[in-house]
């Protein structure tokens, strides 16, 4: 019996495809789901989950990191690097070294993963930063909230963080949001105006956008994250200014497909279909609502909260999630508008 096994990870356009040979000995990796607000402004999405690589082929893989020409690294605190493909966004690692904050550490993100099964599987061991959150963000719609759940760094703080009762928040006429770097900001309009054409019901829901959570490979590689959360508005409700426009990078990642991401900071903004130029699908993670899913602007539907189970890796973040329904749903909505 071999004592190591192949981990392979990629980004989405396959500019980036890695493969490592981990000891048996040191996994499954420890990971968490992060949910502080870095990660979510970083990513666009609403948490982060990173599996540590232990040392010493840490420092091996930093290296390989550091030397890859197809990845942008960037500093989100001093010493602390997120590394995120150049050409569709999808964020891979995340290192530190001689941080005044963290302890030296190399982690990959679990979206890139091609496989999680032997490697992070069974080893989630908590959810960190909820105190960013207030109300305990997308955790409200896991049913992993049996493990630990810290406000801060499980290191520094008891496992004490408990969900909240969130009273129903009343409607708002907008809504700031931004990437991490801020290269990217702009408003959010509210559904109480006219649109044009006239939005479907399962788009416009009580004066909300209707909000989902995709699970589909594509959402996986593009971002990094196991889950990609979308809110569908308008283009006519969403306003960039001119440098926003600028500091975006796309990518076509199928036919009539095109997401786009932050240049600076790999923040996943947004994803167009030209079979419904109209509507886009906006990064949720980087609103900054009341809380982290925006309820006051965004309806999250139990009937419709995710998309693509049969895509999951390992059809394990299914088993994380609320509401789950028959995968595949919400494509044959999107295709039917």
């Amino acid at each position: 019996m071999s004592s190591e096994s192949e981990l392979r990870a990629s980004c989405l356009c396959g500019k980036n495809t890695f493969i490592f040979s981990i000891s048996n000995s040191v996994l499954p990796f420890e990971c968490s789901f992060c949910h502080c607000s870095p990660c979510r402004h970083i990513s666009g999405n609403l948490l982060m989950q990173y599996a540590t690589i232990p040392s010493p082929q840490a420092d091996e893989i930093r290296s390989i990191i550091i030397n890859s020409p197809n990845l942008i690294r960037y500093e989100s605190s001093p010493n602390v690097f997120r590394s995120f493909c150049a050409t569709c966004g999808c964020h891979m690692f995340w290192d530190s070294r001689n941080s005044p904050t963290v302890k030296d550490e190399v982690a990959i993100t679990a979206g890139c993963m091609d496989k999680v099964e032997g490697f992070i599987e069974g080893k989630i061991l908590k959810h960190i930063f909820l105190a960013d959150t207030s109300d305990g963000g997308v955790l409200r719609h896991m049913t992993e909230q049996c493990l630990p759940q810290y406000a801060g760094w499980a290191d520094d703080d008891g496992a004490d963080f408990i969900v909240p009762d969130i009273p129903t928040k009343p409607n708002v006429s907008k809504i700031k949001g931004r990437c991490h770097c801020s290269a990217i900001q702009f408003d959010l309009l509210s559904s109480s105006t006219d649109v044009d054409p006239p939005l479907k019901s399962s788009w416009h829901i009580n004066g909300r956008w209707h909000a989902v959570h995709c699970l589909c490979t594509s959402c996986r590689k593009a971002t990094g994250v196991p889950l990609q959360s979308w809110a569908f508005v308008p283009a006519t409700h969403l306003c960039f200014d001119s440098q926003s426009l600028m500091a975006l990078r796309k990518y076509t990642s199928s036919p009539g497909i095109e997401r786009a991401f932050c240049g600076c900071c790999g923040a996943t903004v947004t994803f167009t279909d030209q079979r419904r130029p109209w509507l886009i699908d906006l990064s949720v993670g980087l609103l900054e609502g009341a809380t982290p899913l925006a309820e006051e602007m965004l309806n999250w539907d139990p009937a419709l909260l995710l998309g693509f189970v049969e895509d999951s890796v390992d059809h394990w973040w299914d088993s994380c999630m609320k509401g789950v329904h028959e995968g595949g749903m919400l494509d044959r909505v999107i295709c039917d508008i």
